[in-house]
């Protein structure tokens, strides 16, 4: 193959190149510019001359084939785009959503009794601590041995994950602040009852107006009222410890 390598191109003036795959199949085929056939016509005579000059100038264009392709694939490979390509975010709908959740709890004990003295810094607290999770806060009270938490929530929101928190971080503040000479804590569990949004101002009113409502029924019997309207079933050994 070399020897009929070396006939060829020594001949390389009277060889047209039309005739390169013939010859050369596996070789790509070289320019067919006058610059190229220039030099070879000034080699010498010689097969070797006419190789070495053949050989120099077909290095140089395979060497400027190929790295410009490897320059291609990697602007390519950087800068690859997908056609007409949109951000996600004006591509999907949007999440649209009205969900309001009142959340009850209640303390843990008589010594953990909520002291009107420090209720409203405890409620501001909470509030931060709901806000900060990204929910919207609309009212917040409660009496001395529970509290009332109504908020909008996002879907995205884990209502398990944020009364945790709230407790959580209540719980630690007010045993920071010293509030009770004794150590505060929450029950285990909590009621969660969901509202429309026409029903907002009524639920407002009612939690803004605890102190003056629980004058007249319990904490027993607002809570287990508020399962018996949602409909949820429940057993009395699982609900809180009454502190009456």
């Amino acid at each position: 193959m070399i020897k009929s390598f070396i006939e060829t191109i020594s001949e390389c003036k009277q060889i047209p190149f039309l005739k390169w795959d013939q010859n050369f199949p596996r070789f790509p085929r070289p320019p067919r510019g006058r610059i190229f056939i220039a030099r070879l016509s000034n080699a010498n005579a010689d097969p070797e001359g006419v190789v070495q000059i053949f050989a120099k100038e077909y290095l140089k264009y395979i060497f400027r084939i190929y790295f410009k392709k490897i320059c291609i694939i990697i602007y390519k490979f950087f800068t690859f785009k997908q056609p007409f390509s949109v951000p996600k975010s004006k591509l999907m709908p949007g999440t649209f959503s009205q969900i309001y959740i009142q959340v009850v709890f209640a303390v843990k004990g008589r010594q953990s009794l909520i002291n009107p003295s420090w209720e409203s810094q405890l409620y501001k607290y909470i509030t931060g601590v709901v806000q900060n999770k990204d929910q919207k806060m609309l009212a917040i009270n409660g009496m001395p041995d529970h509290i009332h938490i109504l908020f909008g929530m996002k879907p995205t929101c884990a209502i398990s994950n944020l009364v945790q928190e709230v407790k959580k971080a209540s719980n630690q503040f007010i045993n920071e602040k010293k509030f009770t000479p004794h150590p505060f804590s929450w029950q285990n569990g909590f009621g969660v009852f969901s509202y429309r949004h026409s029903d907002l101002h009524q639920i407002i009113e009612y939690i803004h107006d605890q102190k003056d409502h629980h004058q007249t029924i319990s904490f027993r019997n607002e809570y287990t009222g508020l399962l018996k309207e949602f409909g949820i079933e429940y057993k009395n050994e699982y609900l809180f410890e009454w502190l009456e």
